[in-house]
């Protein structure tokens, strides 16, 4: 701690910085456990499946959405049609809260 005792008081000279990084910790912690578990997906296939549930899960969390009221609005319409590229940022966690439930324009299904 001698070593680093200039960086550890740091947070003393700038009111900004925070006493602790328990909110980074928080975020990490879910990145270490999800590697971990993602060891035992079965596939490669399957993992990156996984990856991207958690993804999807992680920026409803960022974004403050309730991922079950999010998932049961977006699946719907990913299944039932096909999206242009242009229509896909609007269904992405932040902007469909901001959204809420507007419906985007999509192409007809072929």
């Amino acid at each position: 701690m001698l070593n680093q005792q200039r960086p550890l008081r740091r947070f003393l000279d700038d009111g900004v910085i925070p006493i602790d990084n328990g909110i980074v910790e928080r975020l990490h912690i879910r990145t270490a456990l999800t590697r971990k578990n993602f060891l035992f997906a079965g596939s490669d296939a399957g993992g990156e499946r996984a990856a991207i549930a958690f993804t999807i899960l992680g920026c409803c969390a960022l974004a403050k959405v309730d991922p079950v009221k999010y998932l049961v609005d977006v699946l719907p319409r990913l299944a039932v049609r096909k999206l242009r590229l242009c229509d896909t940022p609007a269904l992405l966690p932040a902007a469909w809260k901001i959204g809420r439930g507007t419906r985007v324009a999509m192409a007809p299904a072929s």
